[in-house]
């Protein structure tokens, strides 16, 4: 998984710049709803807390893509707010750089340089602003300022994808050193002019065992002298 996320923070870059600029129709909401659920299961096979929690999230906010299609209620004399002004293209390409964000977090310790970590949410901020200010009507026309500005700032967020790209490989996959289990222990420096210690010298102990003499062989039988004549 060390070079998918990226990928899938450069198609999230790329699609917010198409849906800011020319991409509009009823067929975007599940486009942007399909994405970030794939965007969420690549976040939430990395097996890790942060991931897991911006999979999840990123999972949720997608669902909301489906009030564009969320007809018009008649509330006693009122009608409620139109969602699909509400949810239409703006908040749509909004969920797309939502997710780059959140592959950018998941990331976070291998973003290079590091100050990426603030010029990019920065940046996918000022874009999300911008793409929620454009009127809806105004969607999608690649003539208006805000809608290039918009597109724009979403292309500056492949950079910082193309960094993670480039960087090397997870240092998890890589084992850790164990140290042995019986080490050396470390040799002192011995002051000058000073010997240093020998090998240590065993001491006798009353627990010691007492060594036995070696048996003595028997005394010599005597000899018996002849009688005399």
């Amino acid at each position: 998984m060390g070079k998918s996320l990226p990928v899938v923070g450069i198609v999230a870059a790329v699609f917010g710049a198409a849906f800011s600029w020319a991409v509009v129709g009823p067929l975007v909401p599940f486009l942007v709803l399909l994405f970030l659920l794939a965007a969420a299961l690549f976040l939430i096979l990395e097996r890790r807390a942060t991931p897991v929690f911006l999979g999840v999230a990123l999972a949720l906010a997608g669902l909301s893509a489906l009030l564009y299609f969320n007809p018009i209620v008649r509330e006693g004399g009122t009608l409620v707010p139109r969602l699909p002004d509400l949810f239409n293209g703006p908040y749509q390409a909004a969920l797309c750089v939502l997710a780059w964000v959140a592959i950018l977090l998941a990331r976070q310790e291998r973003v290079e340089p590091a100050w990426m970590l603030a010029a990019g949410p920065v940046a996918a901020g000022i874009a999300i602003l911008t793409m929620l200010f454009i009127p809806s009507n105004q969607f999608g026309n690649f003539g208006n300022g805000a809608n290039i500005l918009a597109g724009l700032l979403c292309l500056l967020l492949v950079a910082p994808m193309v960094l993670l790209l480039r960087a090397p490989a997870d240092a998890e996959a890589a084992p850790t050193p164990v140290p042995p289990a019986f080490a050396p222990s470390p040799v002192r420096p011995v002051p000058g002019g000073l010997k240093p210690a020998g090998p240590p010298k065993t001491i006798p102990t009353v627990a010691a065992p007492l060594r036995k003499a070696p048996a003595s062989s028997p005394p010599p039988a005597p000899q018996k002298r002849a009688p005399p004549k």
